[in-house]
């Protein structure tokens, strides 16, 4: 009794670290553009959400739905949208220790919930009115109870494994991946799994029935291929950038020792200890050792995560041979399984030598708490917050704001309120002359004694920089203050335009 007091005692504490570590920085960075777009989807009428499902090109329709209720009871300040976030995400240290510890053993779940708990990138999407780590908790719901399916066969639990996929594919399209990772399952756990895959090639077959609406759109767009506006990643790139983003979140912090640790513990989650170790299950199949097959721990643990870590990066690799839509935080669902590994690693270690399992844990954690402090103390999204309130201290009701690129002006105007007058900066292509520029511009400004230049991301619609050279060709600016990946310049325009 006492042993199990102070075991959930430990996940209490590790429970109410993970909220400590998230709540701290819930608002330090200012909503950009994707966070506000979520407030603006979720408030829009609910037969525009209903029919967001079979429009194209939306990846996480469900999300905006749930969003919205949220809102309804909360509001839509910075702190109230992303603690929808952080709920869920607190909620997966919890759940990926019941997996680590069903899947493995007590020791590696907890393990594998303390890298998550203090993971800078679980922390910054916990931090993030986006959809990510929803999509974390239902994707480790759904394996979770399709194990259990597999080795117990109750109808509910397929019924509940089918209804999680779906919802899991509403929220993000991404959640689709989960299908193949659940089919390749199947032969990794084929032991367990042998006397119920019909039952699993049923709930599987059934999980793809809502898909069937967006096909339409999906497959000419597959067969065709197209740009939705991401470049192609090469293989060897996606799995550089999830190994970096998994081990040591979105800043460069500790340089390459989260890189190096993680890969170590990776190798030894996968190689040591016969028995448990992949080549050594292999050869277990081979020769129908049925004692080695039993070692549930190892065999689910390593197999099963690495199919989970590794089938998602290589389907979304195929989709971007078609259509490239590479986003690491579109996989972050893998997480739980890169740390699962990591966890089963150091506990691999820890058999060998306890002091070298403690020093790579001490410095996981100690470079975790470093990259969670750098993404807190220093302003890494688009700082419009700032920006916003800069302008509203020093701009005049009839001074025209000119938005370099038209769609921040929501962001803008989630902080400044009504930013009226406004007008749009010019878009620009290989194509676009100066005269058609200077055309546009002039339109824009007629009338304005002072022009106020919001500039963010000016690469994705002025390539060339054509609007801030009409602006600087024709007038100095007076003021020019730089936030983060946010510029503000106040112009005042001459009487007569040259």
């Amino acid at each position: 009794m006492d042993r199990h007091v102070l075991q959930r005692g430990a996940l209490l504490f590790l429970i109410l670290f993970a909220f400590a570590i998230r709540i701290s920085g819930l608002t330090a960075q200012s909503l950009w553009r994707d966070e506000v777009d979520a407030v603006r989807f979720s408030d829009a009428p609910l037969s525009a959400l209903v029919s967001n499902f079979t429009r194209p090109g939306w990846n996480g329709p469900l999300y905006y739905v749930f969003l919205r209720f949220w809102m309804m009871l909360v509001g839509s300040s910075e702190f109230a949208m992303r603690y929808f976030s952080l709920g869920f995400g607190v909620l997966a240290v919890a759940m990926i220790y019941r997996l680590g510890r069903a899947w493995c053993s007590p020791v590696v779940g907890a393990l594998a919930a303390l890298l998550t708990a203090c993971s800078p990138y679980m922390v910054w999407y916990a931090q993030e009115a986006k959809m990510y780590t929803l999509l974390t908790v239902l994707a480790i719901g759904a394996l979770y109870l399709y194990r259990e399916a597999l080795g117990r066969g109750d109808p509910r639990l397929w019924t509940a494994v089918v209804m999680l996929i779906w919802v899991t594919v509403g929220v993000h399209v991404m959640g689709a991946l989960l299908i193949p990772v659940m089919t390749l399952l199947v032969l990794a756990w084929w032991p367990v799994s042998r006397r119920r895959w019909r039952q699993a090639g049923l709930a599987l077959a059934g999980s793809v029935l809502p898909g069937t609406v967006a096909l339409p759109w999906i497959l000419p767009l597959l067969v065709r291929g197209g740009n939705i506006g991401h470049h192609f990643e090469p293989l060897p790139g996606m799995v550089t950038t999830m190994l970096y983003a998994f081990g040591r979140g979105i800043t460069s912090a500790g340089g390459q020792w989260p890189t190096v640790l993680a890969i170590f513990a990776l190798l030894a989650a996968t190689t040591l200890w016969p028995g448990t170790d992949l080549l050594s299950w292999f050869q277990a199949v081979a020769r129908g050792q049925k004692r080695c097959l039993g070692a549930v721990e190892g065999r689910h643990c390593v197999l099963g995560a690495w199919v989970w870590l590794a089938v998602p990066i290589l389907g979304l690799y195929a989709v971007t041979l078609r259509v490239p839509m590479f986003v690491d935080r579109y996989l972050i669902w893998t997480g739980p399984a890169f740390y699962l590994l990591v966890a089963r690693g150091l506990e691999m270690v820890r058999r060998r030598s306890a002091v070298l399992a403690g020093v790579c844990l001490a410095a996981m954690l100690m470079l975790n708490s470093s990259g969670v402090w750098q993404q807190t103390s220093t302003p890494l999204k688009s700082d419009f917050r700032a920006a916003a309130a800069y302008v509203r201290r020093h701009r005049q009701p009839d001074e025209l704001i000119l938005f370099h690129i038209s769609y921040v002006r929501e962001t803008f105007e989630y902080y400044y309120g009504d930013s009226s007058p406004t007008g749009d900066g010019i878009p620009t292509d290989e194509q676009t002359t100066p005269a058609s520029v200077d055309a546009a511009m002039r339109e824009r400004v007629a009338g304005y004694e002072v022009v106020w230049l919001v500039l963010s991301e000016p690469e994705m619609w002025d390539r060339r920089g054509m609007t801030v050279d009409w602006l600087n060709a024709r007038t100095n600016p007076e003021i020019e203050s730089d936030f983060a990946r946010v510029s503000v310049i106040k112009y005042h325009m001459p009487q007569d335009l040259p």
